[in-house]
């Protein structure tokens, strides 16, 4: 790859540059010159947006329209500096593409009252340190097909293979909509947003006006992509999104869920958080997802899906409420369906559950939400807990398919609950249980009383 100092004195030819990768990257931020920084060589592209600066360590951009769209031979940030966006309001929108060689690195500051768009495909590092304080941001090594366009946004695979996207900084936007879009994508810092979607695949359509749905008809493009969130992700609005999709075939980890993520609901809205691994590959799940309901009500919602789902010892997923239990699914399901709807599921797929799994009812006269855990072979290994009680009444908690078979919820061929799992939907004070339920088309093995 080249040097910094190597690109600025060949900024006028046309030469290839490779992709970073995640070696290639380490090697160009140690020798990356911290003076090698503030966006240059910027061509508006369309609407009014005008370049200035206040000093040596900030740039200002002062946008006059609704939209605005600059393309800029590289866009950095070191330590200490700043870009500031001046915008006409919330609503507006900054269009910034990247056209040079060489990845943008992000250690300094990006403010601004609107909406930013930032696509790089070379790659994409917001360092350690780090701090994006914005309306709404969405960060890309896709290419952005539509600017202009109203409604959605299609992010897609250019002619270069994408770079790395990786967020260690902390990125705010607590009016808006903050998505992170890239095959390789690393979230290891801290998200808070009212809506939060993150999304390693080859292609994607992205709404950051509504308040539902973030993510639309998401594609592999035949890429290996990788999501892997380590640190946290908090959706002040109550929605949050984690998807991936991978080419047919891959067999590695597709979705790696270490850290937090949270999205405790907003108002009478309760929390909604989905969780997709796609048709190929690992979803794995080791840290917490929290979805309870906020200010004393119902628990949110929370779907767990992919082609291979793994619950780890180390998580939690929790969707209790003081007013009621949320619902917590988990299992291989078709991203096509909204979670809510039992249809979704597909049992094309092993389940494994060894962590725990929080649906209850914690206030007087509440009840217990809905736990379902389906696929094709579906296990409650280790010292699994699957609690659905209420106060008032259980909830239900359904393993494998529905009851001796019936409803719409797929059957497991097979279903094995450990000596150590607990499963359980009693009523806590005076009430009625609720059922806790298997079924499977194949064998059933308990090996403890639940």
């Amino acid at each position: 790859m080249k040097s910094p100092s190597r690109h600025r004195s060949e900024r006028g030819r046309q030469s290839f540059v490779p992709v970073v990768t995640p070696v290639g990257l380490a090697v160009w931020m140690l020798a990356a010159p911290s003076a090698w920084a503030l966006p240059t060589g910027a061509v508006p592209t369309f609407g009014d947006a005008r370049i200035g600066g206040s000093g040596g360590t900030t740039l200002d951009i002062v946008q006059a329209s609704a939209k605005a769209g600059i393309d800029w031979r590289s866009f950095s940030i070191a330590a200490g500096e700043r870009v500031l966006v001046r915008q006409p309001d919330a609503q507006s929108v900054l269009f910034n593409r990247v056209t040079g060689g060489d990845p943008s690195l992000i250690l300094g500051q990006m403010q601004a009252n609107g909406r930013v768009f930032l696509s790089n495909p070379r790659g994409i590092i917001f360092g350690a340190g780090s701090q994006v304080d914005v309306g709404g941001l969405v960060a890309t090594t896709l290419e952005l097909a539509n600017p202009l366009d109203p409604g959605r946004y299609l992010l897609r695979r250019g002619t270069a293979e994408p770079g790395v996207l990786r967020a260690d900084g902390d990125i705010r936007a607590p009016q808006g909509t903050v998505a992170l879009v890239g095959p390789s994508l690393s979230v290891g810092g801290n998200v808070l947003a009212g809506r939060v979607g993150l999304a390693a695949v080859g292609s994607v359509e992205v709404d950051v006006e509504g308040d539902g749905r973030i993510f639309f008809n998401a594609r592999d493009e035949g890429l290996a992509a990788r999501l892997a969130l380590l640190g946290s992700v908090q959706a002040l609005g109550g929605s949050a999104e984690l998807r991936a999709a991978a080419r047919a075939g891959f067999a590695d980890t597709v979705l790696n869920l270490e850290g937090i993520v949270r999205a405790r609901g907003l108002g009478q809205r309760e929390g909604r958080v989905v969780i997709d691994g796609g048709s190929a590959g690992l979803t794995r799940i080791a840290g917490g997802v929290d979805v309870r309901g906020a200010d004393g009500g119902r628990g949110g919602e929370i779907a767990v899906q992919g082609a291979r789902v793994t619950v780890t010892p180390t998580a939690s997923l929790d969707a209790s409420g003081e007013a009621g239990g949320g619902a917590v699914r988990v299992g291989a399901a078709s991203a096509a369906l909204p979670p809510s709807d039992p249809a979704a599921a597909a049992a094309d797929g092993d389940t494994v559950v060894a962590g725990r799994i929080v649906a209850s009812g914690d206030g007087t006269g509440a009840v217990g939400g809905t736990v379902q855990v389906v696929g094709r072979r579906v296990g409650l290994l280790g010292q699994a807990s699957i609690d659905a009680s209420g106060t008032a009444g259980g909830g239900v908690v359904q393993i494998g398919g529905e009851l001796h078979g019936g409803g719409s919820l797929p059957r497991a061929t097979s279903t094995v609950l450990s000596a150590g799992s607990v499963v359980g939907a009693p009523a806590r004070a005076r009430g009625d249980g609720g059922p806790g339920r298997g079924g499977a088309d194949g064998a059933t093995r308990l090996d403890a009383a639940h």
